[in-house]
């Protein structure tokens, strides 16, 4: 079955998705579903979620000492609607278990430099940097002191102007692709980042297809969010209509991709 647009929900984790093998559990906050979907996680649901861990306390929860949650909140500084980040180690019970991955390459808009940090419990940090020196080596010094500079020289100001913009370019393109037919998920919800995410159904296509045509026809490119997921069994009946727009450019920019979407 495919998910339409409103039907996106945080999927909370239950005692039936733990097992005895059972160490570590993900949410993507305040991005929902993966990175790609465009929505935000509001308060309710970081509360819910260390809640279900609570109301599940068996062997093997989010309470048990043995078990950790890592958060990844790298859009936190662009969020819309007023919305605000709620890190999930804000919970009470929860600090001393979760570890929050952050990146300044998303709050910057300098993807490229892949630079970013972990903060929580100081033993699960050391953890995480033991870890790290085995995988990526080692971070470029020069771009770990730049951002070690503008975190520290930028006013809060600088974040809101951010969150400003995007949410601006949000609803400009969310109203052009609203004229062309088309539904934009989560339109009226908490919604925050880099991205927009639309059904295009009604185009009689699937994402790929779009994708295709709207770069050849219209000269504005998307990406098909079916490249995100695992291939379906031969004879499985799958048609993925949803198509991820990038929404972290200049107000010109996002104007001009109106313009030709609607001409």
């Amino acid at each position: 079955m495919k998910r339409r647009c409103g039907q996106h929900s945080h999927r909370i984790p239950s005692a039936s998705s733990s097992t005895p093998r059972t160490t570590r559990q993900g949410m993507s906050c305040p991005k929902k579903n993966s990175t790609s979907s465009g929505a935000s996680a509001s308060n309710s649901i970081a509360l819910r979620f260390s809640m279900k861990c609570e109301r599940d306390a068996q062997p093997r929860t989010c309470t048990d000492v043995s078990v950790r949650d890592i958060v990844a909140g790298r859009y936190e500084t662009t969020l819309f609607n007023g919305a605000t980040h709620r890190r999930l180690g804000d919970v009470d019970g929860m600090r001393e278990r979760t570890l929050n991955v952050g990146s300044a390459g998303k709050i910057f808009n300098a993807t490229g430099w892949r630079i970013g940090w972990v903060t929580g419990p100081a033993d699960l940090v050391a953890g995480c940097r033991a870890m790290h020196g085995y995988t990526s080596f080692s971070a470029p010094t020069p771009f770990q002191e730049g951002i070690a500079a503008a975190l520290d020289a930028e006013p809060e100001s600088f974040f809101t102007e951010i969150s400003d913009t995007f949410a601006e370019n949000f609803k400009l393109l969310g109203a052009a692709l609203t004229k062309m037919g088309h539904e934009v998920c989560c339109a009226a919800g908490d919604v925050g980042g880099y991205f927009l995410v639309a059904d295009i159904q009604s185009s009689g296509m699937d994402g790929l297809e779009f994708c295709k045509w709207l770069a050849s026809e219209k000269g504005v490119a998307c990406v098909p969010l079916m490249v995100f997921y695992q291939s379906r069994p031969e004879g499985v009946d799958f048609n993925c209509t949803l198509v991820r727009f990038a929404i972290c450019k200049p107000k010109s920019t996002i104007e001009a991709a109106c313009l030709k979407l609607t001409s």
